[in-house]
């Protein structure tokens, strides 16, 4: 302030003076203002996938995610299924495009846990765990049905896979064969597999077969090669199981709904400052008590 305008300002009644100094002081303050979070738009949705048996519910088998894209990343949130014993109340599983783990971000225990995607079916101890799996007998057949109802606001090509696989489980136990065939009807767009590289990262993981083996999925996408590329809006998967003489029967629907945009917070998309990190793999490595 110069010298003239502070006799101007002493000049001035006693309220008047405080209220132009203030104005006078408030570039110094806002040089030294904490700068605002991080915020920006990113894509939101809601993921659900409901698998029945002979026309009734799996129990325990309903998975419901909330889903934020940004900028190549997926931040999925559990609000429902086996998965949320994993993150706990609030906690995330975070995912980026090409990157080979995804971290399971625990906010209760300030823990996240790095896990392979190979791993992640033996960390989810479904039907198969950690068993030693071969896989034989892999067929997959494409059928694109064309264009098909548009869904969100978006194309749709409407495509059918007729698909079959063994599997033999080897256990210190027992051995077990298991054939399984299996057809699906996807509904895929490819403008929303366009609108960020998250929608792919989140498809490759949680799309369709979450609840098969690495070995299983890795097969069935090598002979996968003939489905029109976007995001699987909807999938129906019908499959049958046979082992010995035991049949299963089993109808897995899995949607995207509620698809929007909003302002996020950026820095949710990353592993929190502070937390503790464990390798899966090296939980894995660990011997077994007897």
């Amino acid at each position: 302030m110069s010298r003239s305008s502070a006799r101007d300002v002493r000049r001035l009644p006693r309220l008047l003076r405080s209220v132009v100094l203030g104005a006078l002081c408030i570039p110094f303050a806002s040089t030294f203002a904490q700068p605002p979070a991080a915020r920006t738009q990113a894509w939101l949705f809601t993921y659900s996938v409901t698998p029945s048996s002979d026309g009734r519910p799996l129990p325990g088998g309903d998975l419901l995610l909330e889903v934020a894209i940004w900028a190549g990343s997926a931040r999925i949130t559990v609000r429902q299924g086996a998965l949320k014993a994993m993150t706990g109340e609030g906690g995330t599983i975070l995912i980026r495009t090409d990157d080979s783990t995804m971290a399971i971000v625990n906010s209760v225990k300030r823990e996240v846990l790095k896990v392979a995607t190979g791993e992640f079916a033996a960390l989810m101890g479904g039907p198969f765990g950690a068993a030693t799996l071969e896989v034989s007998d892999v067929t997959s057949v494409t059928r694109d049905r064309g264009l098909d109802a548009r869904l969100l606001g978006y194309s749709t090509r409407r495509v059918e896979l007729t698909q079959g696989y063994t599997l033999r489980l080897n256990t210190p136990v027992a051995q077990r064969s298991l054939r399984t065939d299996q057809q699906l009807q996807l509904n895929v767009s490819r403008d929303i597999g366009r609108l960020d590289s998250g929608f792919r990262a989140f498809a490759e993981q949680f799309g369709r077969s979450l609840a098969l083996p690495e070995s299983v999925r890795r097969e069935l996408h090598e002979s996968e090669r003939a489905v029109p590329a976007g995001f699987p809006i909807r999938s129906v998967t019908t499959a049958v199981t046979v082992s010995g003489s035991d049949t299963l029967r089993t109808t897995t629907r899995a949607e995207m709904t509620a698809l929007h945009r909003e302002t996020v917070d950026t820095t949710t998309f990353a592993i929190p400052a502070g937390f503790r990190i464990t390798e899966m793999s090296r939980l894995m490595q660990r011997p077994r008590r007897p």
